[in-house]
């Protein structure tokens, strides 16, 4: 065997290794493969993350949104057990485990906290539509690990519905009423909310109910039967009519009994002080961020305007207020006042206040004149008169042809 011959045999050698991919250019290498088990197993360790995940600890200090925590929490599980991702990004592109472009971030977690930032810039509510697929209402498929989607709509959908959202189920009660998890708008390092049950219908087929779609898994669960219920159509926006025929429909698929009327009580005061406690929170950074970087004088710009105005949360708001009083007086309404002062709400510093006293603020057709950030917390909340729109050509937008009809 002549020296020449082993010098080219190496240099091949050489040649091979360099074109050939590297294990370590993964974002983590794959071992394992989804299965309905392995799903059933991701649900389990949904039901169980803190609501701190992205606080502290090992994924602390992660940024998100409600689009942003889905993937993030898919991608950590995945991560975690050597599965496999794969999502579709705005722009069209792959996105996936087995990217290398992160060669620089490191190994493990480091590698994996860039590859979910990367991934929380690339989709959103409208590409979970891509990545997931609508799937049967009943307790085998509607389960924990499920997502419930509201994607954006566009530029024809009444302001205060256009904003995208999405949750993961954590619990299915026995008694219909559903545990959900989810970030909200804008990104920012938070606790994720809690929220029992959801009393509306997907307005399009891009949302609703659903699974992941897995790398080379089938979809066992799939199934459009979710738009037949209780003559769903498209675009109902304003059908409280057909969200409680819809959302009726689904929980006579998911309870084993009747959610007794304090349970009920108890989940809709819950979910007011959590719309309400992620409103204090925005409200509070808005009026900081307008201080420090607008001097407290003129317009926001147009991103930071979307981030901390608050039409969608007011009224929001207002129907977890409006459910609230629907059922104190359909026990009775005894008490009420009772009722009310369980729950103290501190809105500003020092400044409590309770659910009844909340009910002049924002059961309103006005209601959507506090959603101005450049306003104080007072003004927000009611305290004082609002005076001057520091912007009127936005006044126009709430005050005219989208008013809200008060309960």
């Amino acid at each position: 065997m002549s020296l020449r011959w082993i010098l080219g045999l190496l240099l091949a050698m050489f040649a091979w290794l360099a074109g050939a991919p590297s294990a370590q250019a993964a974002v983590w290498i794959e071992k394992n493969s989804w299965s309905e088990a392995m799903e059933v197993r991701f649900g389990q360790w949904i039901a169980e993350q803190p609501v701190n995940l992205f606080v502290s600890g090992r994924w602390g200090g992660i940024a998100t949104d409600c689009a942003d925590a889905a993937y993030a929490m898919r991608i950590i599980f995945a991560y975690e057990n050597a599965l496999p991702v794969s999502f579709q990004g705005h722009s069209g592109q792959n996105l996936s485990n087995r990217s290398s472009q992160f060669d620089g971030a490191g190994e493990g977690v480091p590698r994996v906290r860039r590859f979910i930032n990367f991934v929380s810039n690339s989709t959103n509510t409208r590409t979970l539509a891509a990545d997931t697929y609508p799937i049967r209402i009943n307790r085998q498929s509607v389960r924990p690990g499920t997502l419930f989607v509201h994607a954006a709509g566009g530029g024809d959908v009444p302001v205060t519905f256009r904003p995208g959202h999405v949750y993961y189920l954590t619990q299915v009660g026995a008694n219909g009423i559903i545990t959900y998890l989810s970030s909200t708008t804008p990104a920012l390092v938070r606790p994720l909310a809690v929220r029992y049950g959801i009393e509306f219908a997907p307005f399009y087929r891009n949302s609703g109910y659903r699974a992941w779609k897995t790398p080379g898994a089938s979809r066992p669960h799939y199934s459009e039967e979710q738009f037949s219920l209780a003559g769903w159509r498209e675009r109902a926006f304003r059908d409280s009519a057909l969200a409680t025929a819809w959302t009726q429909a689904v929980l006579s698929r998911l309870s084993h009994r009747q959610a007794s009327g304090n349970e009920r009580l108890e989940a809709a005061a819950q979910n007011a002080l959590s719309a309400l406690r992620n409103r204090v929170a925005l409200v509070n950074r808005a009026w900081r961020l307008y201080q420090s970087k607008y001097g407290g004088k003129g317009c926001m710009s147009a991103g930071d305007y979307d981030d901390y105005s608050t039409p969608t949360r007011d009224v929001k708001i207002q129907e977890e207020l409006g459910k609230l009083r629907s059922l104190v007086q359909s026990m009775g309404g005894r008490g009420a006042n009772a009722i009310y002062a369980r729950y103290p709400l501190e809105i500003m510093p020092g400044y409590t206040v309770t659910l009844d006293q909340l009910w002049n603020t924002f059961m309103t057709e006005t209601v959507l004149s506090v959603s101005e950030p450049e306003h104080s917390p007072e003004v927000r909340w009611g305290l004082s008169s609002q005076g001057r729109w520091p912007c009127p050509h936005r006044a126009k937008q709430y005050l005219g042809g989208d008013r809200i009809n008060p309960y």
